[in-house]
Parts: C-alpha cells; structure tokens; sequence
C-alpha cells in the first residue's frame, strides 16, 4: 500500500492559487475493481462481488465521499487488475460547506 498526496495546478490566471488543489491518494495492489462498479462503491451500502472475500461495511467510500464534497472537492478513482488509486482532490481555495469564520482572540478583544 502505498500512500501520498499531489499539488494540482490549473493555468490561466493571474491569481496564483486559483485552481490550484491537492490529491490526498492510497494506492494498492489488489485485484482491482470490476469494470462497471466504480460508481456503486460510493454509493451507501454499495459493493462489490460479496464472493471476492473482501469484507467491510459498504460505508467507507460514501463517507470518503462526503467528506471531500465538504471541503468543495470530489473523490478520484483509477484501477486495473493490478490494483487501486483512491483520491480526494480539494480545491486549495474552497470554503467548507457551513464554515464561518471567526474573528482573531486578539481582534475580538
């Protein structure tokens, strides 16, 4: 297993962080997902083939989901037969769903 992360860059502005993100990644080397599943493993509950003897809830990925939707960004999935690379990519300059921030200790005082 193998684990990371990369800064994303977007070109064409004059701001330097605008559409500039980062991937926090894992990456395996099992079997892969099947062709045809990858939407259904962020889906609650959604699995795979029950006989590839791989257990688990079916609720990991949707909360990986979730939680990289809360800070603004999406989820990255590539796989082949040699293994697996999930990702969560967030946008360096996204304001978290529900975040206000608040005033300095030494400013409010």
């Amino acid at each position: 297993m193998e684990i990371g992360s990369t800064e994303l860059a977007a070109g064409g502005s004059a701001d330097p962080s605008a559409g500039r993100s980062v991937e926090f990644w894992v990456a395996d080397a099992g079997s892969g997902i099947p062709a045809g599943a990858e939407g259904r493993i962020f889906e609650r509950f959604g699995r795979v083939d029950a006989g590839r003897g791989i257990r688990g809830s079916g609720l990991g990925l949707p909360i990986v989901k979730a939680i990289a939707a809360a800070h603004g960004g999406t989820v990255s999935l590539a796989s082949s037969p040699a293994g697996s690379r999930f990702g969560i990519i967030i946008p360096m300059t996204a304001t978290p769903a529900g975040f206000a921030p608040t005033a300095n200790a030494e400013e409010s005082s």
